[in-house]
């Protein structure tokens, strides 16, 4: 049997004693924050033949969608494009407040790392500036983090689908087939296939949380899990230690692009 350290012995008495000790959990990398709407088929029709344009340049118009929908106002986005907007083709406030489908924010799975420290709190009871005690994990690629230490990993795919017809896609035929239309929505309209996405993309930690344990961190009770949308983003949306998920205080990202385009579904 191999000889207990001291930092083997101290570990136990602390147990023993149910001294608390806190870990920081961060998760950085790529990613950003998207969102999904419903958009009418008059936005759809004018703004995916804007974009099928060409300018007098002969340049693709392909970006014509992101511009607008980024722009300050409906009055800068006519100034700079030169050409008055039809009313059906404008979308009533920001880019972000697009949403009624969906609206997230995090880090991509596939491009993100991971750290975790002991640390200590700060005389303020504050763990983000408090001394770091021991670095259990320095920026490790997420994916080889998780298989490597067997730390589950839910892959959930976002359902388009179940946002644009809550109340199912199809009406059934008498002989239980579908007739081809979605069932009507609460009010009594026909839902539409037409979707808008628009993302900021940005670099930085998404995720920062802490958990304070009376034993020590198991990094296989750890529990990470992330969302697939259309657009081919994986987004971590939750990370979650022996059964508790844990609060997100925050991150500090800045950003790199701005993508944002519509689609019939």
């Amino acid at each position: 049997m191999a000889e207990l350290t001291t930092e083997d012995k101290q570990e136990f008495l602390d147990t023993v004693a149910g001294v608390e000790h806190t870990y920081r959990i961060t998760i950085g990398g790529y990613g950003g924050e998207l969102v999904y709407s419903s958009i009418t088929e008059e936005q759809f029709n004018y703004w995916n033949d804007k974009c099928n344009e060409q300018d007098e340049n002969g340049y693709d118009m392909d970006g014509a969608f992101g511009d607008y929908i980024f722009s300050s106002s409906d009055e800068d986005y006519e100034h700079e494009a030169g050409y008055n907007l039809p009313d059906e083709a404008k979308f009533e406030g920001e880019w972000y407040d697009q949403d009624d489908l969906e609206h997230t924010n995090g880090a991509d799975f596939g491009s993100a790392h991971i750290s975790i420290e002991k640390v200590e709190l700060s005389e303020n009871g504050t763990y983000w500036d408090g001394n770091v005690l021991e670095e259990l994990y320095e920026l490790e690629d997420l994916p080889e983090f998780i298989e490597k230490n067997e730390v589950e990993h839910v892959q959930n795919d976002f359902d388009l689908d179940k946002g644009l017809y809550p109340n199912g896609c199809y009406e059934e035929d008498e002989e239980g087939g579908e007739e081809g239309e979605p069932k009507p929505l609460d009010d009594g309209t026909i839902p539409t296939p037409y979707v808008m996405c628009a993302m900021s993309v940005e670099k930085g930690t998404f995720f920062d949380g802490n958990i304070t344990l009376t034993r020590p961190f198991d990094v296989t009770k750890l529990k990470i899990e992330s969302t697939e949308y259309p657009n081919g983003d994986n987004l971590i949306n939750s990370v979650s230690y022996d059964g508790e998920e844990i609060d997100n205080e925050g991150g500090d990202t800045r950003g790199k692009s701005m993508n944002a385009y519509v689609m019939d579904w």
